[in-house]
C-alpha cells in the first residue's frame, strides 16, 4: 500500500504530540534512562488530549502568520 496524501495531516498531528509528549516526559535530559527514545510515550499518554492539536486544521493553526506544523 502506498502512502496516501490525505493522510499527512494526521501523521503531522501524531508527530506534534509525541514531539510534547517527549519533552514533558524529561526524555530529552541526557541522564533520563529513556533519553533519545520516543518508545512507550503513546502508551503512557493514551488518555491525554490536546484539543488544539485534535480540533484545529494545520491551516488554522498559526503563530505569526507560521503554520505550527511547518519546521
Amino acid at each position: 500500500m502506498s502512502y496516501k496524501p490525505e493522510w499527512r495531516l494526521e501523521d503531522m498531528k501524531r508527530v506534534k504530540l509525541l514531539n510534547i509528549w517527549y519533552l514533558e516526559d524529561g526524555r530529552n535530559n541526557p541522564e533520563h534512562p529513556q533519553h533519545s527514545l520516543f518508545t512507550g510515550l503513546a502508551q503512557k499518554y493514551k488518555n491525554r488530549h490536546n484539543l488544539e492539536i485534535d480540533h484545529v486544521s494545520a491551516q488554522k493553526q498559526k503563530v505569526n502568520e507560521r503554520s505550527i506544523y511547518s519546521s
